[in-house]
């Protein structure tokens, strides 16, 4: 599967066609040209929504009534055109001739995968940086996740604003708190099941990938921290809500004390160990940085390993906070796996680029194909 084209209508600054390379492609130019925005129209396309904060609405130029991105997505010689259309609130996803898709049904043709600066920081971060690590690589491989994460964080609202009534001297009705509780351990149980399963088969392939990427320097290990209890390897929904309902009951009055909800899988973490050591207290900024880079890579190399097909990859301005070594082990680790990549940078390093490679230049929201060693010579 790969992107050959992309045609961008009124999606913020850009009014825009594109045929893309099958390798990298590499977009370059100043801040607030419009690079990053072009990233977020294809994952949008891909993902139903973007990776940045905001309204629906906000994708849309200013005045215009409407945004679409279509793609023209190439499988096994096919070129099938993958096309969402924005207007206010509502989005639409056509995939061919079909109308009105489900995110499942797109998925079925193509998904991304959105590298940016904020995940080098994952390690040194905080906790909800890696949860949301982990839950956006979940998306990847199931997108009705994304639905029961809306779902939970929609229960905890209601129920932490039943605690917060409870506290101030209001009576609600508690078998009313208790359902509550009944429905949020139903849907945070199966985000722990999900998150745990993935990090079975997650797991392995980032520990090998930072032995390899660092010579077998660096020994990585992960451990799903739940605040519901212990929940090593592959925790079964059932196990999982029966533990988290419990919590729940058993916390109720410090809850009310507190007016919010003090365990469940939004304040789980991931914990990473570098070499027996917290990775985030004892390991080095590059240290930390090449254990970020290979844990980004293991979800791609997972991707392909169940499903045989590797998401597109889009990276944005990552390559400015890595160093030479570290930047010619991504590219690289791309080229290897064959993965289509988008990068943006405000200028390319200097590497010698492959011929399935291509770069553009990005001026004013206007996009055009150039010659690496042109814009090399501009910067």
């Amino acid at each position: 599967m790969r992107v050959v084209s992309a045609i961008l209508e009124d999606f913020r600054n850009l009014s825009v066609r594109v045929d893309l390379a099958c390798g990298i492609n590499v977009f370059v130019g100043r801040n607030g040209q419009g690079k990053t925005n072009f990233l977020e129209a294809l994952f949008v396309a891909c993902m139903g929504r973007s990776f940045r904060p905001g309204r629906l609405a906000d994708l849309v130029r200013f005045s215009a009534p409407g945004a679409t991105v279509e793609l023209g997505v190439e499988e096994r010689g096919i070129v099938t055109p993958v096309r969402v259309s924005i207007a206010g609130s509502q989005r639409r996803h056509r995939v061919g001739g079909r109308d009105n898709c489900s995110l499942s049904e797109v998925a079925q043709m193509i998904r991304a995968v959105f590298f940016g600066p904020d995940d080098l920081d994952l390690v040194k971060g905080s906790p909800s940086g890696r949860r949301s690590f982990l839950d956006e690589a979940i998306r990847v491989h199931h997108p009705p996740y994304e639905r029961l994460l809306m779902g939970y964080q929609r229960l905890l609202r209601d129920r932490n604003q039943l605690l917060r009534d409870f506290g101030s001297g209001r009576h609600p009705p508690e078998e009313l708190l208790a359902s509550y509780e009944g429905e949020l351990a139903r849907w945070g149980g199966q985000i722990v099941s999900h998150r745990s399963r993935y990090l079975r088969d997650y797991s392995p392939m980032a520990v090998e990938l930072v032995a390899r990427h660092t010579g077998g320097q660096l020994t990585l290990e992960l451990a799903h921290e739940c605040t519901a209890g212990p929940c090593g390897g592959a925790i079964e929904v059932g196990d999982a809500q029966e533990m988290l309902l419990g919590r729940l009951r058993d916390l109720r009055g410090e809850d009310i004390r507190s007016g919010s909800t003090t365990v469940g899988p939004h304040l789980d973490d991931l914990r990473l160990d570098v070499n027996g050591r917290a990775a985030r207290l004892f390991a080095s900024q590059g240290e930390q940085r090449q254990v970020a880079v290979s844990m980004k890579l293991a979800q791609l190399a997972l991707w392909r390993q169940k499903f045989g097909v590797t998401p597109l990859l889009l990276l944005d301005d990552v390559l400015s906070e890595l160093d030479s070594t570290r930047i010619r082990l991504l590219l690289d680790a791309i080229a290897g796996w064959q993965v289509q990549a988008v990068l943006t940078t405000t200028a390319p390093p200097d590497v010698v680029w492959k011929d399935d490679d291509a770069c553009f230049r990005v001026k004013e929201g206007g996009i055009c194909r150039v010659d690496f060693d042109k814009v090399a010579d501009e910067a």
